[in-house]
């Protein structure tokens, strides 16, 4: 399993989504699929992704992980948003990819 992230295309940055968190809460779950465009509206609305059980092993997507993305997405929904790993959304056959760098 890769880390997963948000990607702002327009702004060539990034975010942690939260590992396999994200992947069993919003992509197993159909709400994103890696490397395509993102509906901030429908990661909002997934309730599983952002309340994880309250456990002593969430606590790094409560503190950490969450508040971000959901910073990252408040701040970005105007832009095109992708969903995946860094492969998904840097092309070493682009020009742009050491802007993502």
């Amino acid at each position: 399993m890769n880390n997963l992230y948000f990607a702002c295309a327009k702004c060539k940055i990034y975010v942690d989504a939260g590992y396999v968190w994200a992947h069993w809460s919003l992509e197993d779950e159909g709400v994103v699929k890696r490397g395509e465009p993102v509906s901030v509206e429908a990661v909002f609305a997934a309730e599983q992704y952002w309340r994880p059980s309250e456990t002593e092993s969430a606590d790094w997507l409560y503190k950490e992980v969450l508040p971000s993305a959901r910073r990252f997405l408040e701040e970005h929904k105007s832009h095109p948003v992708v969903f995946g790993n860094t492969a998904d959304f840097m092309s070493y056959d682009r020009e742009d990819f050491l802007d993502w760098l």
